[in-house]
């Protein structure tokens, strides 16, 4: 049984819609799947069921707020997909939930701060169950993986590899966020930066790297703005990791930069106020679900640099509605997962990539 716990939000509707769809093509078997939908908000979740039992012949549903999961016992769980952020805020509940009935589970966050608690205290308690969990199954995270691990394969097919001493990897993301997605990130901002050196993570202060490039005849400035790509690029690399500084870093033009730079430094202070978190997250809560149908563009780029700091490599990865892809993602793994065709004998915190097998022209070609 596969349980999708937040499954009337945006990206949880969207998965069923994309398993529905697309996927029971290649998997018919899908829509006969045991799936459990479940979120806090029993009405919404009804709604959801009277739209999706006539095409899932083994549906049920579960209305539960995240504490009154942790300790449920359910028969059959195989696998505990996560899409209700902030995941700071909610998602231990469910990873116990998915421990106490052997389940692995995956989710599509993108706070570092989560994912270091996922590899400090979970990761060892999955492995002795032999039972994996991942974070970051979602556009920015298998497209920032994809792109570091592409560039790493050209830099070796080109001979570069041994000047390789340094990735920075570069979001350019222009669209309009989920109040889910607004809500992390601002937790993302209030917990600071790290970066990745030599195998090892520590804490940096958040806009003090500056990375400037041009791309398609325009010119761009990025800053570190750490997300859980910080630990899931670097992890999926293997042993060249101990040997790279890695840091994630998000850009806007030049002539944005100059507010969206101090916006950020205003930000990170305000957030340190009390109440203020609490406060912001109840006013992005309020804004809309973001229009799929503006096809924003939203792309993840590798600049690999050597110990000058030039740049000796890139590999860019671009996608309209990224929101829709990191459903496309979940339902990928979904299938993956059922069809077996996941790498079985990892165990523990597993970054995405190295779990399921993403095919970059199938997942970015929206």
């Amino acid at each position: 049984m596969i349980f999708v716990y937040g499954a009337y939000g945006f990206t949880g509707r969207k998965i069923f819609d994309i398993l529905s769809s697309e996927f029971s093509q290649t998997s018919p078997g899908i829509t006969k799947t045991h799936f459990t939908i479940s979120g806090r908000n029993k009405q919404k979740l009804e709604k959801l069921y009277s739209t999706l039992k006539n095409n899932f012949k083994n549906l049920t549903l579960l209305s539960a707020e995240p504490p009154d999961l942790k300790d449920m016992k359910i028969r059959d769980l195989k696998l505990v997909v996560n899409t209700a952020g902030p995941f700071s805020d909610f998602g231990h509940h469910v990873v116990e939930f998915a421990l106490l009935n052997n389940a692995n589970y995956i989710d599509c966050s993108g706070e570092w701060v989560w994912v270091e608690n996922l590899i400090s205290n979970y990761s060892g308690k999955f492995q002795e169950k032999k039972l994996f969990l991942s974070s970051g199954v979602a556009w920015e995270t298998v497209s920032g993986e994809l792109s570091t691990k592409k560039l790493v394969q050209k830099l070796q097919e080109e001979k570069k590899i041994n000047s390789l001493s340094r990735i920075f990897l570069v979001y350019l993301a222009e669209f309009n966020m989920s109040p889910g997605t607004l809500q992390s990130s601002l937790n993302i901002i209030k917990n600071g930066s790290i970066t990745w050196e030599n195998g090892k993570v520590r804490k940096v202060k958040s806009g003090f790297e500056r990375f400037s490039f041009e791309l398609r005849g325009r010119k761009f400035l990025a800053t570190n703005i750490s997300t859980s790509d910080v630990f899931n690029s670097p992890l999926s690399l293997g042993e060249i990791s101990k040997k790279i500084k890695f840091d994630v870093l998000f850009a806007t033009t030049y002539e944005k930069a100059k507010l969206f730079f101090p916006a950020i430094r205003y930000l990170n202070l305000i957030l340190k106020m009390p109440f203020a978190l609490s406060v912001l997250k109840r006013v992005a809560d309020r804004i809309p679900e973001p229009d799929e149908n503006k096809n924003r563009l939203a792309s993840a780029i590798a600049f690999g640099l050597d110990s000058n700091q030039t740049e000796i490599g890139r590999y860019e990865i671009h996608a309209k509605k990224p929101y829709h892809i990191t459903s496309k993602i979940l339902a990928h793994a979904i299938c993956e997962f059922l069809t077996d065709k996941y790498s079985k004998e990892k165990f523990g915190y597993q970054p995405p990539t190295s779990l399921f097998k993403f095919n970059e022209n199938q997942i970015f070609s929206e």
